[in-house]
């Protein structure tokens, strides 16, 4: 751990070469506010955390630059180590784990309205699910609230295409597009009539599998 003191500014750069890691603050390369770390302690590191010790402004970083010119947001963890015994995001496969924001603060039951991010990888020796590139208050409104959701079936976007008809009747043409979502791709199906002619609704119009 290296503690600084009497730093400060909007923005700051990692600059690393070699075992040799510089913090500049602010980013203008200015001697008053560079920092070196020595090398013993950054010889081993795998990650860096930052954090503040005190001070009356809260640590804030809404988004994370990572060579380029481009931001590529901040990484968030979900520890499930600390959760109760036997909860579902300790035996998920992370690919099925998600991280909702809602960007309006609001109790949204429609997922859809959600902004909906796929676990990247699971830390299990650290016992963490990790989400990277994650940008919170993209609207600046700062009233994003978010919450973890596991799922343990599947998840899909369906985009129906209406059948054309020929002289008044209609043809076999019509298509379900299914976009997987959540899950493996496959799956059982069952379609069920709404209103077609000559069947009852509720009846099953067609049913297979999908592998």
């Amino acid at each position: 751990r290296v503690l600084t003191g009497n730093t400060g500014g909007k923005s700051f750069i990692v600059r690393r070469k070699g075992n040799s890691v510089t913090l500049l603050i602010d980013g203008r390369g200015s001697k008053d506010l560079q920092i070196t770390i020595p090398v013993e302690n950054t010889a081993k590191a795998a990650c860096m955390i930052f954090e503040t010790a005190g001070g009356e402004t809260a640590l804030n970083i809404p988004k994370l630059r990572r060579n380029g010119f481009g931001d590529s947001g901040n990484m968030v963890e979900l520890g499930y180590g600390v959760l109760a015994k036997d909860n579902k995001f300790a035996g998920a496969d992370y690919r099925n784990v998600f991280m909702l924001i809602d960007r309006g603060a609001g109790d949204k039951s429609d997922i859809w309205e959600n902004t909906i991010i796929r676990c990247s990888r699971k830390d299990a020796s650290r016992e963490k699910l990790v989400f990277d590139n994650i940008f919170m208050d993209t609207d600046g409104s700062g009233s994003d609230t978010f919450t973890f959701a596991c799922f343990d079936g599947i998840l899909a976007r369906l985009t129906p295409h209406d059948a054309s008809c020929t002289g008044g009747k209609p043809r076999k043409d019509g298509s379900l597009d299914i976009s997987m979502v959540v899950g493996l791709p496959s799956f059982s199906y069952s379609l069920l009539a709404d209103s077609v002619e000559n069947m009852e609704k509720g009846a099953v119009a067609s049913r297979g599998n999908f592998t």
